[in-house]
């Protein structure tokens, strides 16, 4: 007998606890997802990694209270008081795909945010086992209402961790100088190891699969006129060592040697599969004695 009122009792719990639960749902409102529509992207127009399920992979993301003070940079030393965290997030959160660049928060109870307190996001350039070097922040925002299911901001320009102030870039080279300092290039030249190739160009094909060294100097591109022993007998050609980046479009360009400096024009496009490409010109420059005119190989 005392078992069966045992069973007795846990019956009329979980029923209980079924009628409960719909009236908690109730009480939870309507949901509210956070998150952005514009891909968070570094330098190098690259979507900051995040993969939804994989925080520890992916650059964190941040919701806090805008309290007195405004937004504070993230090291200041008042920022847990004065923009107190909501919720920790991060790229990939909610959204399809690796390296997305976005985010999607939800808020199952709305009831979380105040109505009255403005809040805002903010993103980090690296994954939480690296020092991150910027930071970017949304614009505040307040909470919708409950007709909204969703709120987007889009984070705006990047800043330096260390110092909360936006970047600049010394040498132009399109890589700003935190970033060259961390890289362990030189902030005053475009071309840190003198090899010819920008800095940014030779990092953007490092990270994208170690093709070239921004800190070493790696084989120059060099173009060659191939001229024949004696006139006539071959055709005149340019010819070029590619570089160690496969797939790359060369385009070869041509102008007269004239006074007024006319500008190149593009005579040949073409995607690299061999070392070394060739191509013939005879019909691009002046038959008469000199020749004269300049060539030179761009890559888009």
């Amino acid at each position: 007998m005392k078992t069966r009122r045992q069973a007795s009792a846990t019956i009329g719990a979980a029923m209980l606890a079924l009628a409960v639960l719909p009236a908690l749902a109730c009480a939870q409102g309507i949901s509210l997802a956070v998150g952005n529509t514009v891909p968070v992207a570094d330098v190098f127009g690259r979507h900051l990694p995040g993969t939804n399920g994989d925080p520890d992979n992916s650059c964190p993301v941040e919701i806090r209270q805008v309290l007195l003070g405004g937004i504070l940079a993230p090291t200041h030393e008042s920022l847990e008081a004065f923009n107190p965290l909501v919720t920790n997030s991060y790229l990939g959160r909610g959204v399809v795909g690796d390296r997305p660049g976005l985010y999607a928060e939800t808020f199952m109870d709305r009831s979380v945010l105040a109505t009255n307190v403005p809040y805002y996001a903010r993103v980090f350039d690296r994954p939480p086992a690296q020092a991150p070097v910027y930071y970017a922040d949304t614009p505040s925002f307040f909470l919708p209402p409950d007709t909204e299911p969703s709120i987007n901001r889009e984070f705006e320009a990047w800043k330096l961790v260390a110092t909360g102030t936006a970047d600049v870039d010394t040498d132009g080279d399109g890589i700003p100088d935190g970033m060259e300092l961390d890289l362990g290039l030189d902030a005053n030249s475009p071309d840190s190891d003198g090899d010819g190739y920008n800095d940014w160009f030779e990092a953007f094909w490092q990270l994208e699969g170690d093709y070239l060294n921004p800190g070493e100097a790696d084989a120059p591109l060099e173009i060659r006129i191939n001229a024949p022993e004696e006139p006539g007998t071959e055709p005149r050609t340019v010819s070029w060592w590619t570089i160690p980046v496969p797939g790359m479009t060369y385009q070869l360009q041509f102008r007269p040697w004239l006074p007024d400096d006319t500008a190149y024009s593009n005579v040949w496009s073409t995607v690299a599969t061999e070392t070394n490409v060739e191509y013939d010109v005879e019909s691009l420059i002046q038959t008469d004695s000199p020749v004269k005119g300049f060539f030179r190989v761009v890559i888009p």
